[in-house]
């Protein structure tokens, strides 16, 4: 498994049993958790990645509404799936799952007859810019003025204060390497 996956899970691991919190945290600069990955545990290697926790749902929200939306995947990437589905509280309608992709970067929608979701994407490229000045290959200072940090470790990953929607930036040589977006519940 390599290191980004490794990362996502422990991530992903840590924001589930956080989102448990009777009141979300009003703090900017939440502590670092550090997190011993799968790898390191089985091989009792003494690094450890650490990941810092950031909640902002004027980002999150912003990013997903003004950035992400269907219509630029339409536009801009290949239809490579599309599965229709039965909508779980009214049988009687169908909803859609939608799959684009442009080669390095995916977008997975839920689309129903109401509403549009997306559920996740993955960023490799630098094509895709988040806020007017987010993208891979960003160096990690424009993060750190933009959420009010001193520093950021090996990730970042900033989350609206209810915990149901995230993205997780990951970091090479000070730049961002990646940015995973995902929903955690869009029922």
């Amino acid at each position: 498994m390599d290191r980004q996956k490794i990362i996502l899970f422990a991530v992903l691991l840590s924001i589930f049993s956080s989102s448990c919190k009777s009141e979300p945290s009003k703090d900017r600069n939440e502590p670092e958790k550090k997190v011993i990955t799968e790898n390191q545990a089985s091989n009792n290697q003494d690094t450890t990645q650490v990941t810092k926790f950031v909640d902002d749902d004027e980002f999150v929200f912003g990013v997903i509404d003004n950035d992400l939306p269907i219509s630029y995947f339409k536009s801009q990437f290949n239809l490579i799936e599309k599965q229709v589905i039965q909508n779980q509280h009214n049988p009687a309608l169908s909803d859609t799952v939608m799959i684009f992709s442009n080669g390095k970067d995916t977008a997975n929608f839920y689309v129903s007859p109401s509403n549009t979701i997306l559920q996740e994407a993955v960023i490799n490229s630098q094509e895709i810019v988040l806020n007017d000045s987010i993208k891979v290959g960003t160096d990690d200072e424009v993060l750190k003025r933009r959420f009010n940090l001193k520093s950021i470790p090996d990730s970042l990953v900033v989350k609206d204060f209810e915990n149901s929607s995230y993205f997780l930036f990951t970091f090479q040589k000070s730049k961002i390497d990646r940015i995973v977006y995902k929903a955690r519940y869009y029922d």
